[in-house]
């Protein structure tokens, strides 16, 4: 596991230097990819500038997660957010469901759950986190494994569709939440309830001499079809890690 994780890891450093421009330490790309195979949910802070964002962006996208095949989704986070329907959805005054971009991220990792889905939640801590997110961070403590030994969750949002049907969604296991936060006056802190559900890597390195990202690549490199496989958790509670005597 440990071969094949240096190797991929090798390889989205080489995708992202030598064709994309962006240089970014292998430790780092290291970290984010640990980081997703422990947990859902992980927060990169840092000063602006140090591509947060972007280093996101261009990890979903070496896997071969994109916006145009709905693997992947940014959402930006507004500071006028304060409970989860801008996230989750809402009932309009026709009682009709409108849902909200984190549900239809829902709803298209459980149709493919063989292939890993990423959310990117931009500026996170513009608005309470508290106040949008409670609902998802609940959720996120109750994972486990159904019968067939899939990862799923208690319910996360029921609402009806068109035709009066009404659908429960859970988290399914391969869906990835990774937020995006700057530490300044413009933005809010985050509670011990977030930070607890988190996996947490700070930016601060910036390479004013990567003169190298300017030259063009020799050849073409492809993204790296990865399947949810060599995402998803092996283990939910430290028990679990145990070897059973």
């Amino acid at each position: 596991m440990a071969t094949l994780c240096i190797f991929r890891c090798n390889s989205l450093h080489f995708y992202l230097a030598k064709y994309k421009g962006f240089k970014y330490s292998k430790e780092n790309i290291k970290n984010l990819y640990l980081c997703i195979r422990t947990k859902p949910f992980i927060i990169i802070s840092g000063i602006s500038g140090t591509g947060k964002t972007k280093i996101v962006q261009l990890f979903a996208e070496a896997i071969g997660a994109t916006e145009e095949n709905e693997q992947f989704k940014l959402i930006p986070v507004r500071p006028d957010w304060s409970d989860s329907s801008d996230l989750l959805g809402y009932e309009d005054i026709k009682g009709m469901f409108k849902k909200g971009p984190f549900t239809e991220m829902v709803e298209r990792a459980i149709a493919k759950p063989h292939l890993p889905h990423f959310i990117l939640l931009d500026e996170m801590n513009l608005a309470r986190v508290e106040y949008y997110f409670s609902d998802v961070l609940s959720v996120m403590e109750s994972r486990k494994r159904d019968e067939e030994g899939n990862l799923t969750s208690s319910p996360l949002i029921t609402y009806k569709d068109e035709s009066g049907q009404e659908i429960t969604l859970t988290l399914p296991g391969n869906l990835y939440v990774i937020g995006t936060v700057n530490m300044d006056e413009t933005t809010h802190s985050f509670s011990k309830k977030v930070l607890d559900r988190a996996n947490t890597i700070e930016f601060n390195e910036i390479d004013l001499m990567n003169f190298d990202s300017m030259m063009e690549p020799e050849e073409t490199i492809e993204p790296i079809r990865i399947s949810n496989d060599s995402f998803e958790s092996t283990y939910i509670y430290l028990k679990e890690c145990v070897p059973k005597s």
